[in-house]
């Protein structure tokens, strides 16, 4: 028995603008997931926005945070909602049973701790003395509802539920989560930030309607809503009856909304008339940190992936040693700083915002450059003149990282043509399992709940767009996975998902050249105590003070 105490999918128009939102090129180190003892639910940041100033937190005042989007189809509905502009504001309003910190360690939430009994069973105490933004109590009626309702309104997408058996209290406000076969990844799935396992008061949830829902709010988190004047602006204000209400400096935070013209967002910034902002363009960014403002550290969320079919072309590229010219070929920082100005991380197919998961190193297979070593390999492969396409959506702002890319493989004698398409197209091969248009499919990626999440559409048998199959070089991949979707230590989880990521390096089953961020976020001098989180959830503004 393991005893511990104790963040979606974005639209097609979001996801077209990732490609502008990247920050200094980093490798971020890992840490292991373990259990923590603390009752303090995710310890306050020590690397946030100076504080060296002041004399200490100051209550009172209202952050005011410039934002170019509002909450969009779902509302505030914590069932519905899925888009990140509305979790990202759902999750200071609604708590969940656990959370996440920045080390990707496992921390209190509603639950007070939680007892892992084997594989199948989970056991959360309840936190006493919760109540809703309404002053009315938060049961365990309330928990078990909510997670009754989730799976019923998700059904089989339910990630963290698509096993469970039973929610029961046990013992008087303890729940306990059975499953019909092993979940290692429940944790991870109802801690995201900004997922959807929120916990909701079942009788106020009930007697609204849905247009209510979306509209209005009733959650145990820091703040609630006040008013929502949409194009406008949307004003929280704090919680009076939030469990830990001590910690929360801020009498409200009001996001202005500008919509997608980020000239209006950067005006705004310039002019003073806010106190924080978040920017998908690199550019405004930029602008807005020379006006003095404070950028916060990239969260490295969305791996760009170049997803390969061995089989296609009469299998081009089902040689290993193909594979590991290509990879090789591939100057990973000249992407970067040439194809992203800089402004992008290296990383595996699990993003660098999985902290908790090891970096790429130097010793990372066939991720070093060395040309002549990939012309080596092609020779021993007996390959020469080696012509391959890679598909990508016309939309993407990344062209200029793909054309990097072709230079670099032509350096080893590789020609790589570039075959844009409607980004339907793209979108039918990993959403329908449609088959490739080429022998490489350029896929924007984004942080799943769950870091195996990331490879069970391409390496599994069964997944949607899988083309291993039968094929001797991932074998040592798919049983690791295989092992990691069983195993319910987290530590040794962590070490066989680490394994993975360089066994899928070394075969190259996957080329992922840079990941980027959601978005920029940056904030003025008045701002303290905020940073940014690893998940890109907004996390730390329950931290935040404004100087007064």
């Amino acid at each position: 028995m393991k005893s511990n105490q104790l963040l979606e999918k974005e639209d097609n128009k979001e996801m077209r603008k990732l490609a502008s939102g990247v920050l200094a090129a980093a490798l971020l180190s890992g840490a292991l997931l373990t259990g923590c003892s603390s009752d303090d639910p995710d310890p306050a940041p020590t690397s946030a926005s100076s504080d060296a100033t002041t004399d200490g937190p100051q209550s009172g005042g209202t952050l005011i945070w410039g934002s170019r989007s509002e909450p969009g189809n779902g509302g505030l509905d914590p069932f519905v909602a899925e888009v990140y502009r509305g979790t990202a504001i759902i999750a200071l309003i609604y708590d969940t049973l656990v959370t996440k910190d920045d080390n990707g360690v496992i921390q209190p939430g509603i639950a007070a701790s939680y007892t892992q009994v084997d594989g199948k069973t989970y056991q959360f105490t309840i936190r006493e003395g919760v109540k809703f933004g309404d002053g009315s109590d938060l049961t365990v009626s309330d928990v078990i509802w909510s997670f009754e309702h989730h799976r019923e309104a998700k059904g089989a997408g339910d990630a963290a539920l698509a096993k469970l058996e039973s929610i029961t209290e046990v013992t008087p406000g303890v729940v306990e989560f059975k499953f019909s076969d092993d979940n290692p990844a429940f944790l991870n799935n109802i801690s995201r930030a900004t997922g959807d396992y929120f916990i909701v008061d079942q009788q106020w949830y009930e007697a609204a309607s849905e247009n209510d829902r979306q509209i209005s709010v009733n959650g145990s988190g820091p703040f609630t809503l006040e008013a929502w004047e949409q194009g406008v602006e949307l004003r929280l204000v704090k919680n009076s009856y939030y469990w830990d209400t001590e910690r929360i400096h801020l009498d409200g935070i009001t996001f202005k909304i500008t919509g997608d013209d980020e000239g209006a967002l950067l005006a705004l910034v310039q002019q003073g008339a806010v106190d924080a902002a978040w920017f998908w363009g690199a550019e405004y960014a930029q602008q807005a940190e020379d006006s003095g403002w404070t950028r916060g550290n990239a969260a490295y969320t969305s791996a760009r992936s170049l997803w390969i079919d061995p089989t296609f072309n009469n299998g081009a590229l089902s040689d290993v040693r193909v594979r590991q010219a290509i990879s090789l070929a591939i100057d990973r920082e000249q992407v970067i700083s040439l194809g992203t100005a800089g402004l992008g991380g290296i990383t595996f197919v699990t993003p660098p915002a999985f902290t908790e998961l090891a970096a790429p190193s130097a010793t990372t297979p066939n991720y070093t450059r060395n040309v002549e070593q990939a012309k080596t390999l092609l020779a021993e492969a007996g390959v020469s003149d080696l012509e391959i396409t890679l598909t990508y959506g016309t939309n993407t702002t990344d062209v200029s990282a793909l054309e990097v890319i072709a230079q670099n493989l032509a350096d080893a004698g590789i020609t790589l043509k570039l075959n844009g398409v409607p980004y339907a197209e793209v979108q039918n091969v990993f959403t329908t399992g449609a088959p490739f248009m080429s022998e490489l499919i350029y896929v924007v990626g984004t942080k799943a709940a769950d870091p195996a999440a990331a490879y069970t559409s391409w390496l599994t048998d069964g997944g949607l767009v899988s083309h291993w199959q039968n094929n001797p070089d991932a074998e040592a991949a798919k049983a690791l996975l295989a092992q990691i979707n069983v195993e319910t230590d987290p530590a040794v989880r962590i070490d066989l998902l680490n394994q993975l990521n360089a066994e899928v390096a070394d075969k190259v089953l996957i080329l992922t050249p840079y990941a980027t961020p959601l978005a920029y976020h940056l904030w003025s001098s008045k701002v303290h105590g905020y940073q940014t989180d690893p998940q890109d959830g907004r996390v730390h503004l329950r931290d935040a003070w404004i100087e007064q």
